[in-house]
C-alpha cells in the first residue's frame, strides 16, 4: 500500500474531504433551487398563459442558437438559421419563448410589487464579479458597466432575480421525494 502525505497544497486530507463535501452540498443546493424557480416558472406559465409578440421570441430563438454553438452570426450580425433541422428549430423555439414570457413575467411582478434594484445593489454585483475574476481585470469590468446598456442590463437581471425570488418565496411548494409515482409527500 503506498504511503499518501497527509497534506496537499496546505490542506490535511481531512480539510481536503470537508472542501469537497461542501462543494457538492453546495452544487446540489443550486440545482434543487434552480428545479423549484424553473418548475415555479414553468407552472406559472401554464396557468397564466400569455401569447408574445413572435419577433421577439424569434430574436430570443437565434440568441439561444448562437450561444449554444449552433450557428455563427454573420458578418452583419444577422444568424441564418435555414440550415437547423425542425426538430432543434421547434425545441429551441419552445425555450426561447419559455424565455420572453419569464421576462414579461417578470416585469409585471416587479411592477405590481414595486420592486427595484438600488445603485448601492448594482455596486455590490460589480464587485462580485471584480471578486470573481479578479483585481488586475478590474479596469476592464468597470470599462464594461462604464457603457449603459451593459448597466440597463445588469439592472434587469437583477430585478428579475428579484421579482423571481419574490415569486418563490410566496409560492406554496411541497416536496416530493425522488421521482417514483406513489412517493410520498412533505410539507
Amino acid at each position: 500500500m503506498m504511503n499518501l502525505p497527509r497534506t496537499m497544497g496546505g490542506d490535511t486530507l481531512d480539510e481536503l474531504r470537508d472542501k469537497v463535501r461542501q462543494n457538492l452540498q453546495q452544487a446540489a443546493d443550486r440545482r434543487a433551487e434552480n428545479q423549484v424557480q424553473d418548475t415555479l416558472v414553468t407552472r406559472l406559465l401554464e396557468t397564466n398563459g400569455f401569447e408574445v409578440p413572435p419577433s421577439l421570441v424569434r430574436e430570443q430563438m437565434r440568441r439561444m442558437l448562437v450561444e449554444a454553438g449552433v450557428v455563427r452570426p454573420g458578418a452583419d450580425g444577422s444568424v441564418n438559421d435555414a440550415g437547423i433541422p425542425e426538430h432543434i428549430r421547434e425545441e429551441f423555439t419552445i425555450q426561447a419563448r419559455k424565455q420572453v414570457q419569464s421576462v414579461f413575467l417578470f416585469d409585471a411582478v416587479a411592477k405590481q410589487e414595486n420592486l427595484a434594484v438600488s445603485d448601492e445593489e448594482m455596486q455590490q454585483q460589480i464587485a462580485e464579479v471584480i471578486a470573481s475574476v479578479g483585481v488586475e481585470r478590474q479596469s476592464q469590468v468597470d470599462a464594461y458597466y462604464a457603457r449603459e446598456e451593459n448597466q440597463r442590463l445588469l439592472r434587469n437581471r437583477l430585478l428579475h432575480d428579484k421579482a423571481l425570488k419574490f415569486l418563490v418565496e410566496k409560492a406554496a411548494v411541497k416536496i416530493v421525494e425522488g421521482d417514483v409515482a406513489g412517493a410520498e409527500e412533505k410539507d
